[in-house]
């Protein structure tokens, strides 16, 4: 049997060696590693199949009766079958595949078994496999950029530096340095906030990012009258705040449910409207409670959305209007609402597929979406029974928050407290305002950072923005922009198109992911396997997301 040769397109062949590239024999090979990690899996096939099957593919081996070796060796094992050199040759002549096996397989495969190596180098004869391959690759890419040069250099270029990526994100991937998962940044729990939720979140499954911002948000319903930025906006210390996570699992009604609980039990006429129906309700309620700050609490935004979306409702418009002023009026045939003086939080939860497609095009189009701080987590630990929260530890909790609420007893609304940044926390602000992407996703994320800063600097019992502070509001800043790449709602045309473009946020957040986990962040299975395969086959046709074969991972190149 003649020698096989490589034909740079990852299999090996017959013919001879492109000229340009010299003689075949030059390439690397590791045949000797090729026949070891057979034979090994010949010998102890319940121990080395899988390795193999998880480190290697049949297009890594060099020689092509290597090649199909593997193939049938794998396939016996997916249908639980004997791994024998008999069967394994059998296999592939039944499947029309024993045309590059040689004379004398059986013997063959014999002589592999009798020279197996131990089980426990198998990973490093892989090693071995895989880097042979690699540098086979590398060169079958020169020799494609080098014909393509000869006509389009700057073509050529492009695909030189685009697979010197696809390198970098296998070796990534490869050696577990995987960009770190969408994570809330721990720097960012400071203060009474921080201690509430390392309190709560230990008691029950909820996130403890669920209740340092849901405390945050019900801190700015108590304050957002008397504490506002210095500057000519005057923004104010309230938040509009959005729970997201996958359904029953993360708890998120639950931190809404905990928070609001704790400051209604400690704090007179804690300003929370539940069950809101339209805009003329939630005027009349705040006007017969006599509210100046008022949270509204939404155990499912839906519930909101789909009360905003009732023909003739204004309460969209006036919800969103109150999220940068405080007052909102609407005089109509229908509708005579006026709302003065009125601070407006928003507390409510969302389930990611919910959340996907829960917009239309009006909520889009009057940007609702982004004024929206969306909390992006999942449960970290099993707690089968909820614990109870220590007296005395509530009793802190409660000073403490008593203690924030009371230096404020001076300010009112028409003398706020008027929060100024520190110079160096300026200048950390503006470096960070420089890197905000002017698109859909960087909408008002300034806004948030600052509101954020405020309420951070109450929690941490400072009546200034300093350092400290604004680096844990633009660390969750940061965090928010990626969250926003994730999850914001799409605009596209059809359900193809929408899935490409999950596709694309969840490779940009999340980094390089293999099939299975980019099915399930993106939801794959709702939408319909045939319909996330040819949303992946769009991307991968149009160069916009690229398979990286060693690693089998999956990315996008920007």
């Amino acid at each position: 049997m003649n020698e096989p040769h490589f034909d740079y397109s990852g299999s090996s062949h017959h013919s001879s060696s492109p000229s340009d590239l010299g003689d075949f024999k030059a390439l690397p090979r590791a045949l000797e590693a090729e026949r070891a990690v057979l034979g090994a899996a010949l010998l102890s096939p319940g121990e080395v199949v899988p390795v193999l099957g998880e480190s290697l593919t049949a297009s890594d081996f060099w020689e092509r009766r290597h090649q199909r070796f593997l193939e049938a060796i794998l396939a016996l094992y997916e249908q639980n079958a004997p791994i024998r050199p008999t069967e394994v040759v059998d296999w592939l002549e039944k499947n029309d595949k024993s045309r590059d096996i040689g004379e004398l397989p059986v013997s063959y495969l014999n002589d592999l078994l009798a020279q197996a190596p131990l089980v426990a180098s198998v990973p490093y004869y892989c090693d071995k496999i895989k880097e042979a391959a690699r540098k086979r690759e590398v060169a079958a890419r020169l020799l494609a950029a080098y014909e393509k040069a000869k006509t389009d250099p700057d073509a050529a270029l492009e695909e030189i530096v685009a697979q010197a990526k696809v390198d970098k994100i296998g070796e990534t991937a490869h050696n577990g340095a995987a960009p770190a998962p969408l994570g809330f940044p721990e720097s960012a729990y400071i203060g009474l906030a921080s201690d509430f939720a390392d309190t709560y979140s230990t008691a029950c499954e909820s996130p403890k990012s669920y209740f340092y911002l849901s405390f945050l948000t019900c801190l700015g319903a108590l304050v957002g009258d008397r504490v506002i930025l210095q500057g000519a906006t005057k923004a104010p210390a309230r938040l509009y705040i959005v729970l997201l996570g996958a359904s029953g699992l993360s708890r998120k009604s639950t931190a809404i449910k905990l928070t609001t609980d704790f400051f209604a039990r400690n704090v007179m006429s804690f300003p929370v409207v539940r069950g809101l129906g339209s805009a003329e309700g939630l005027a009349k309620t705040i006007e017969k409670r006599n509210y100046t700050n008022c949270l509204m609490v939404f155990d499912e935004l839906r519930t909101f959305v789909d009360k905003a979306k009732i023909e003739g409702s204004i309460l969209l418009s006036i919800v969103n209007t109150l999220f940068d002023e405080t007052r909102a009026e609407n005089h109509t045939k229908g509708h005579d609402i006026e709302l003065q003086d009125v601070h407006l939080s928003l507390l409510s939860a969302c389930t990611l597929d919910t959340f996907s497609n829960l917009f239309d095009a009006n909520f889009v189009a009057i940007g609702f979406p982004n004024r929206l701080l969306l909390v992006l987590d999942e449960a970290k630990e099993s707690i089968p029974v909820p614990r109870e929260v220590p007296s005395s530890i509530e009793q802190a909790l409660t000073q403490e928050l008593g203690a924030t609420l009371y230096q404020l007893r001076a300010y009112t609304p028409a003398n706020p407290l008027t929060m100024r940044l520190t110079p160096e926390a300026e200048a950390i602000w503006g470096e960070f305002y420089r890197t905000i992407p002017r698109t859909v996703t960087g909408t008002r994320i300034d806004a948030i950072g600052l509101r954020l800063a405020m309420l951070i600097a109450l929690s941490a019992g400072k009546t200034e923005i300093d350092a400290e502070t604004i680096n844990a509001a633009t660390g969750i800043a940061k965090w928010q922009l990626a969250v926003r790449e994730e999850v914001m709602p799409t605009d596209a045309a059809n359900a193809i198109a929408v899935m490409e473009q999950k596709i694309v946020k969840v490779l940009r957040s999340r980094g390089p992911l293999a099939e299975k986990k980019l099915r399930d962040q993106t939801n794959a299975y709702r939408a319909g396997l045939w319909v996330f395969s040819t949303a992946l086959a769009n991307l991968q046709q149009a160069k916009e997301v690229l398979y990286e074969p060693r690693s089998r991972v999956y990315a996008v190149l920007d």
